[in-house]
C-alpha cells in the first residue's frame, strides 16, 4: 500500500506502466476494498438492534486499522478520491459511537482525524506535483504525514487511558 501511495522517482515514462506497477495498484486497491468491507461489517455489527459477534474492543481495532489504510489510500487521490471519503466518513461515525467506551477511542479518533487532514493538506499544497527527490519506504510514512515515529497513536504507550476501560461490557 505504502509503495503504490508515497510518491517516489519513476524511472519509467507514466505513459507505459509495468507489471509490476499493476500488480502494486491491484495489491492497494484490494488493501482499500478490504478496509471497507471491515468498516461495513462492523457498521452492521454496531447496530441497536443487533448486538454484535465483535466485541467493541475488536472493533475499535479494526475501524483503527481500516481508517489507516483509508488515510494512505488519500495519498493517491487520482485513484482513490471517488471511493474513499464515504468509507471515511463512515468509519468516523462508527468510531464516535464508541467513544463512550473509553478516553483512549477519542483520543484514537482525533489523531486519526489530524491525519486525514494532513494528507488533505499534503495533496493541497503539492497540487499533482510529483515530488523528484522523495523515496520513502514503511519508517518514513508517518514522518512525511508531520508525525514523530515515537508519537502514540492508539495509547497503549500512555497508561492513563488504559484505567477507564469497563472490562466487563
Amino acid at each position: 500500500m505504502a509503495h503504490f501511495c508515497l510518491p517516489h522517482p519513476q524511472p519509467q515514462k507514466p505513459n507505459e506502466p509495468s507489471l509490476a506497477d499493476h500488480i502494486t495498484q491491484t495489491h492497494a486497491t484490494l488493501c482499500v476494498t478490504n478496509a471497507q468491507k471491515l468498516i461495513a461489517l462492523i457498521q452492521t455489527c454496531s447496530q441497536q438492534d443487533n448486538p454484535g459477534l465483535i466485541p467493541w474492543w475488536y472493533r475499535v481495532f479494526f475501524l483503527y486499522i481500516a481508517m489507516q489504510h483509508l488515510i494512505a489510500a488519500m495519498l493517491r487521490p487520482d485513484v482513490f478520491a471517488t471511493v474513499v471519503v464515504e468509507s471515511w466518513n463512515t468509519a468516523v461515525s462508527e468510531l464516535s459511537a464508541h467513544e463512550h467506551l473509553s478516553l483512549s477511542v477519542g483520543r484514537c479518533l482525533n489523531k486519526l482525524r489530524l491525519m486525514w487532514g494532513k494528507v488533505g493538506d499534503i495533496q493541497a499544497s503539492i497540487s499533482h506535483e510529483v515530488l523528484a527527490d522523495c523515496d520513502m519506504g514503511w519508517r518514513d510514512v508517518f514522518q512525511y504525514l508531520g508525525f514523530e515515529a515515537e508519537m502514540s497513536l492508539f495509547g497503549m504507550d500512555d497508561s492513563v487511558g488504559l484505567g477507564d476501560i469497563d472490562w466487563s461490557l
